[in-house]
């Protein structure tokens, strides 16, 4: 039987100007980079990294939306073409404007060691000064520009020209071009090369045949859409059609998606489309970005009213040409073929493919690749002659029908059943049933390092030594000093460590065997569940992922995460993990399997700041003194897993020590317990696919904390700190006594006044005749002996006649012969005069 399976997750992202800081949510072009991307929209530019940047058009200095975009020649620079013809230049840093061309630049290519610009007017070239116009393209509008090798392809409104040791050529629709006017061309690294024109797609080979691709399902409705194309790393093609959505070629075949809801797209007007370096496909269009996660993560269901138990995964098996068997409870073996491919997949039942049962418990493949499958009624082997399930040649009776494990060796089968272990010879097609293991329920078997047969059953664990003796661990021996429990469900070997074996305890946790000793793991691998099913390494690094009722756990030795993807991977129970040899993982449980490929994209993380000040502002390294907290601010970001997700770990390594890795709690990162000293600081981000960025470093002088003043009563002080409250208390206390004094001064004058009868509301015009003055005229003589060398001021308490004295001092002086000086007396009243007006008045007249 052939089964349809159908992708129940929703492999998309979307990215708008409201969410997420996208300058504007019309995207006209994207750019990927070294572990970036770039978007040209109609009000600026956007860079993404993780963490969105934007420029809006005013900063740039923009008139028009950037159509174009394409790499420079140094790391992360970045060369922009906008409608309005200008040409802009990212240096890393900041964005300037390089040149102005006479018309709208529609395409950008760097290579051959140039900068190729595409308008609507011809084609130039840069030269680092200027624009240079090409004289076989002039007035023709070029729409498309790729390199293959030495050769540049241009795709134009009137044909295909390509331009190759200085010379020009063109094609046209009668050489088998799809049309004349040219919107797309890509260079597929096998060779073909495919041009999108007037709406068709077709591709040519290296012997300059042409072949078309049908597309008539994304021109019904616009029969000459605008065509983008870009192919991935897995052969297929991806294409974008302004207003009839996006669209992959697959093997000839195009397949639509029509941008009205449906895998996530939610709109058909896409005017850009790139791939990345994981093989995600961008899309640009009218209301913001879409991301294409198809690639990382699907989860699917067959039809399980079909074909019951169809959905729970048993057990997984990976085949050398990619193929994937998949023991089900109760739908027998689904085989795929080719991975996670659109091609149908084989089902295998006991009515089609010879299975005893439809209900499958393990699933194995022998040294010869051939797959094995345990069963609720005995085991089988697979035949590719007849496309069956046959019971393998000399194959004696099991201890019991139920078979519970499979685990291959060099020279055939170990069988485990819930009453004893049988092995299987494939050259002499006989079988043996293990006499050290009689009654033992078989529950987990594995292959160590050193080829050496571990088997856990319900009292404990059994090792074949090379030698043929069996060692039982358990908790009563000594032997298995330090193992949880005797209970054992799962087993995997660790690759790189000889002899060493991870082993899962029933509901108790997670040992593991360095080859000497038992170490519990439990804590550290930080599983959701200590109901655990599967246990998995990856052979390439080791690292140990297991499968809970709490979902999937992956452990690398330094970090432990529970995957969380949404839709994707099952709800609860995982009980069957697998990596197919293209390095893709796949996870089975009760609802369904799910397909994993890790994206190598690796995250990023910078130091900010330290102790609240930014980090440019250090001249030399920060210092703190050795009681002071350190606080280090970061920020930290990647491709595909979210700010919030990523894994920060830190180390601090200080004089003659060297620190552990461990994780930061929370951001920033708070630091106490320093020693006088020099320190480094490391900081490094992981990913939810467990790569890890590279070290970011920080060097700090810890200074030793000063000397302390100790006070009855209180706690010790710095004498620093004592030392300034000492002197703040002392300024405080003058300036107490000072005030005191004023006030009792003041009091005093107030008493003394009200002695003699003092009254300053007394009323009256200044006494201005002399024969009206009396009892000042000592006072008045000798301030007009005074004058000659001095500068006097009068003053006094309101109403004692000092106006009275001034009329009657501008009297004597104008009558006083005096040999030396001439006196002239001015008044000048300047009650309600502010000190603006005053020497304004004064710079006017004076």
């Amino acid at each position: 039987a052939w089964a349809q399976v159908a992708n129940v997750s929703s492999p998309w992202t979307k990215f708008t100007r409201e969410a997420d800081n996208l300058v504007s949510n019309n995207v006209l072009s994207i750019l990927v980079g070294d572990n970036e991307l770039w978007f040209g929209t109609d009000e600026g530019i956007s860079h993404f990294t993780g963490l969105w940047e934007s420029f809006d058009a005013v900063s740039l200095g923009l008139r028009g939306g950037v159509r174009a975009m394409a790499r420079g020649e140094t790391p992360h620079s970045v060369w922009a073409g906008a409608d309005s013809g200008q040409l802009l230049y990212w240096d890393g840093s900041t964005w300037s404007q390089a040149a102005q061309a006479s018309a709208g630049v529609t395409a950008l290519l760097a290579g051959d060691g140039r900068l190729w610009v595409g308008a609507e007017n011809g084609l130039y070239v840069w030269t680092g000064a200027e624009l240079v116009a090409i004289d076989p393209l002039q007035g023709r509008r070029v729409r498309a520009l790729a390199m293959q090798g030495s050769v540049l392809w241009v795709g134009t409104d009137e044909g295909l020209w390509t331009h190759q040791r200085g010379q020009w050529s063109t094609l046209g629709p009668g050489e088998g071009l799809p049309g004349s006017n040219v919107t797309s061309i890509w260079i597929d690294p096998k060779g073909p090369v495919w041009v999108a024109a007037d709406g068709n797609v077709a591709w040519r080979n290296a012997s300059g045949v042409w072949t078309p691709v049908s597309t008539e399902v994304i021109t019904l409705n616009n029969p000459d859409p605008t065509i983008a194309l870009v192919g991935d790393a897995f052969g297929e093609v991806w294409g974008a059609a302004y207003g009839s959505g996006a669209f992959r070629i697959h093997e000839g075949e195009l397949r639509a998606f029509s941008g009205e809801g449906e895998n996530g797209l939610t709109t058909p007007f896409v005017q850009a489309l790139a791939v990345d370096q994981d093989g995600l496909v961008w899309f640009g269009t009218a209301s913001g970005v879409f991301r294409f996660d198809g690639r990382l993560w699907q989860r699917e269901l067959g039809d399980a009213v079909e074909y019951p138990g169809i959905n729970r995964i048993n057990d997984l098996a990976a085949g050398p040409d990619n193929q994937v068997w998949i023991a089900t409870g109760g739908a027998g073996i689904r085989l795929k073929p080719q991975g996670m491919s659109t091609l149908p997949e084989r089902l295998y039942t006991d009515t089609d493919g010879g299975l005893p049962t439809n209900f499958v418990t393990s699933v194995a493949l022998d040294a010869t690749g051939a797959p094995w499958a345990g069963t609720f009624i005995g085991v089988v082997r697979y035949d590719a002659q007849t496309d069956q399930w046959l019971a393998p040649p000399g194959l004696g009776t099991l201890p019991s029908e139920l078979v519970t494990d499979l685990q291959a060796d060099n020279q055939g089968m170990w069988i485990g059943t819930d009453e004893g272990l049988v092995h299987y010879d494939l050259l002499a097609q006989t079988s043996q049933e293990i006499s050290a293991l009689a009654d033992y329920n078989v529950t987990a078997m594995a292959m160590d390092s050193l080829g050496r047969l571990w088997v856990g059953t319900g009292q404990g664990l059994f090792l074949q030594e090379q030698d043929g003796r069996w060692l039982h661990f358990s908790q009563a021996s000594e032997a298995g000093a330090g193992l949880l429990g005797d209970s054992i469900v799962a087993l995997a070997a660790d690759p790189n460590v000889a002899g060493a074996m991870w082993v899962a305890v029933q509901q108790t946790g997670i040992n593991y065997y360095d080859g000497n000793r038992w170490h519990d793991y439990t804590d550290i691998v930080d599983a959701p569940s200590k109901l655990i099913y599967r246990l998995y390494t990856d052979e390439k690094d080791g690292s140990l992922w297991i499968g809970s009722e709490g979902g999937v756990t992956h452990y690398d030795g330094r970090t432990s995460e529970t995957l969380s993807v949404s839709g994707a991977l099952p709800a609860a129970s995982v009980l069957a993990i697998v990596q197919d040899k293209a390095g893709n993982y796949w996870f089975g449980g009760r609802d369904g399997l799910t397909f994993h490929r890790p994206e190598t994209t690796p995250p990023w993380v910078r130091i900010r700041g330290v102790n609240s000040l930014p980090l440019a502002q250090f001249l030399q390294n920060p210092q703190v003194q050795a009681d002071e907290e350190l606080i280090v601010d970061y920020i930290a970001g990647d491709l595909y897993t979210q700010s919030s997700d990523l894994r920060i770990l830190y180390r601090i390594t200080g004089p003659d020590q060297l620190g552990n890795w461990e994780v930061a709690a929370q951001r920033p990162l708070v630091l106490t317990n320093f020693e006088e000293g020099s320190y480094l600081i490391e900081l490094q981000a992981r990913d939810q696919s467990f790569n890890y960025s590279e070290v970011t470093r920080l060097n700090v002088d810890v200074a030793p904390p000063p000397p302390t003043v100790a006070l009855p009563f209180f706690a010790p002080i710095r004498r620093d700190y004592f030392i300034a409250l000492a002197v703040t208390g002392f300024i405080a206390l003058l300036g107490f006594a000072y005030m005191t004094t004023e006030i009792v001064q003041a009091r005093r004058r107030t008493r003394e006044a009200v002695t003699r009868g003092f009254n300053p509301f007394v009323s009256g015009e200044p006494v201005r005749r002399e024969d009206m003055f009396f009892g000042r005229e000592e006072l008045l003589q000798k301030i007009i002996d005074t004058l000659h060398n001095n500068s006097i001021m009068i003053h006094g308490e309101r109403r004692i006649g000092k106006t009275t004295l001034l009329y009657q001092l501008a009297a004597r002086l104008r009558e006083l012969d005096d040999p030396e000086f001439w006196f002239i007396p001015l008044y000048i009243d300047l009650e309600g005069t502010t000190e603006k007006g005053f020497f304004h008045f004064l710079m006017e007249e004076i």
